[in-house]
């Protein structure tokens, strides 16, 4: 989150976020005991985003033009691996049979990775349609981009910034929606039952989870 500004302030900022990103995808999935080919596509496709962002940024520096479609194409990719980590995170969360201070994070970064996905969203749909995404917003940066999905998911609303595409609008409703409803469905349970112990039936079928957490 601290970074991710970084992207938009320079020809190849990207690859001074990519690190980050890279390892949150891959950090988060291994926590999360994922199945062996699932952790493969994900490599799969950090490496065909750093290989598409190497290239984007050398092209950047040779003619200082960017090639949006790359950017749309890289930001939608990454997309779709936070789609695959969120899931991922949650059952981490929701399967502890301790409710304790980890899955209290846990679920805390799943909330956060819901603004991050979003992020990506919006930068490949501006990128995809000329960057005409904002009003009054010629060329928006990824930290713009980042900071209108976090004032829109915590329902802050400045007005500072306002989609005028009918996918931004779309997007901005969809963001709202889920975190509204996770907040007060996933997180909420989660702080309620945080320092106790949950019946085998408020765990989520098809998981073994009959080692407790240690404390």
């Amino acid at each position: 989150m601290l970074v991710f500004p970084l992207a938009g302030l320079f020809p190849g900022g990207f690859l001074i976020v990519y690190p980050f990103i890279a390892a949150l995808v891959l950090v988060a999935l291994h926590r999360s005991q994922v199945k062996p080919r699932t952790m493969r596509g994900a490599v799969t496709v950090l490496v065909v985003v750093g290989v598409g962002s190497l290239i984007g940024a050398v092209v950047g520096w040779l003619t200082n033009v960017e090639d949006r479609h790359l950017i749309a194409v890289s930001s939608l990719l990454f997309a779709v691996l936070f789609i695959v980590v969120f899931p991922s995170v949650v059952r981490t969360a929701l399967g502890h049979r301790r409710v304790n201070l980890n899955t209290l994070t846990a679920a805390i970064s799943a909330y956060l990775i819901i603004g991050l996905l979003f992020t990506m969203i919006f930068c490949g749909l501006a990128a995809a349609s000329n960057y005409e995404f904002f009003r009054g917003i010629e060329r928006p940066t990824a930290g713009d981009f980042e900071y209108f999905a976090f004032i829109t998911l915590t329902t802050v609303g400045y007005g500072d910034m306002a989609p005028v595409t009918p996918l931004g609008r779309g997007g901005a409703v969809a963001l709202a929606i889920v975190t509204q409803v996770y907040l007060v469905t996933t997180v909420a349970r989660v702080v309620s039952m945080f320092g106790h112990e949950r019946e085998s039936s408020d765990l989520p079928s098809g998981h073994d989870f009959r080692t407790p957490d240690p404390d």
